[in-house]
This record gives structure tokens, C-alpha cells and sequence, in this order.
């Protein structure tokens, strides 16, 4: 090797590495939901699933918000006491617009 590789791999790194090898990093199972109102206001609610977080249940979450959103229901969104222990009540007949991701 050369001075300049070796050096690189004997520096300290500084923020979050990538996970040792055969390791993977959990995607939780919370998911941040980001709602944009009628009268221009916008919440953000998180909530902690009962499955862990992958692509499909992303997108099955999605598809019974916006039924949700469509009938204009009232709905809860609650995080876990170990983690924020947000609780939100919002009337989604008042929602146009909502993003999702997995929450951090």
C-alpha cells in the first residue's frame, strides 16, 4: 500500500460509519407522517407501527391514509412513550397534501 492509503484507513472517522459486516441497520418501525392543511398550516405527526418499517409497508401505510384523507375521517397518530410520546389528533377532511418516511 501506499503512504496516502494507509494513511486514510488510520484516520479516526468522525460521525456514523457504515454498520461492521453482517450487520444491518434497523429502519424502526415509526414513521413520520407530514400533513399540509386547507388554511395553509402543516403538523407533523409521528407514529409507531406495529411491523417494522420496509418499502411496502411504506406504501400500504400510504394507501390507507389517503382512504382516510378521501372519507375525511378524524385520526389519532401516537408515538411510543419510549420514544416521543407524541400524540395527535387531527381532522384529515382539512388535509390536502402528506408526505411519509420512516422516522429517525
Amino acid at each position: 500500500m501506499d503512504g496516502i492509503a494507509q494513511n486514510q484507513g488510520d484516520a479516526p472517522r468522525l460521525g456514523l460509519g457504515r454498520p461492521t459486516f453482517g450487520m444491518t441497520r434497523d429502519q424502526g418501525k415509526r414513521v413520520e407522517v407530514s400533513l399540509a392543511l386547507k388554511n395553509g398550516g402543516s403538523i407533523v405527526a409521528v407514529e409507531e407501527l406495529s411491523e417494522s418499517i420496509s418499502a411496502d409497508v411504506l406504501a400500504d401505510y400510504a394507501k390507507g391514509l389517503t382512504k382516510d384523507i378521501a372519507e375525511g375521517k378524524p385520526r389519532t397518530f401516537s408515538d411510543a412513550w419510549t420514544a416521543t410520546g407524541q400524540y395527535v389528533w387531527v381532522n384529515l377532511a382539512e388535509v390536502v397534501a402528506f408526505s411519509l418516511r420512516p422516522a429517525k
